[in-house]
């Protein structure tokens, strides 16, 4: 399948979604401009000036830490990471191991 920019738009109407967390993406950054929700990127490569667009850069242990506290406020059982970096891989293999 190949993605572009009206595909990437209607997936995030479809699925009703408010906010994206996750790693640069343009395709990304110009749908979520278009529908007019924020785009918190946690990646330091480029915006393109959109001003959705908020870099977050947290530790790779915070985030863990905070998405684990996420998931035991909401009951959730399952939940998917998506990472960019080795750092990543590493921080959310280590993190994740304790949490059943």
């Amino acid at each position: 399948m190949e993605f572009n920019t009206v595909a990437v738009h209607d997936h995030i109407v479809k699925k009703g979604l408010l906010s994206i967390i996750g790693p640069w993406d343009e395709l990304i950054g110009m749908a979520t401009e278009k529908v007019g929700i924020p785009y918190m990127a946690t990646s330091l490569w480029g915006t393109g000036g959109a001003p959705n667009v908020f870099h977050i850069l947290p530790r790779p242990d915070d985030i863990c830490f905070a998405l684990l506290d996420i998931m035991a406020a909401y009951e959730w059982e399952l939940v998917s990471v998506i990472y960019d970096h080795t750092v990543g891989e590493w921080t959310t293999a280590t993190q994740f191991t304790h949490f059943s």
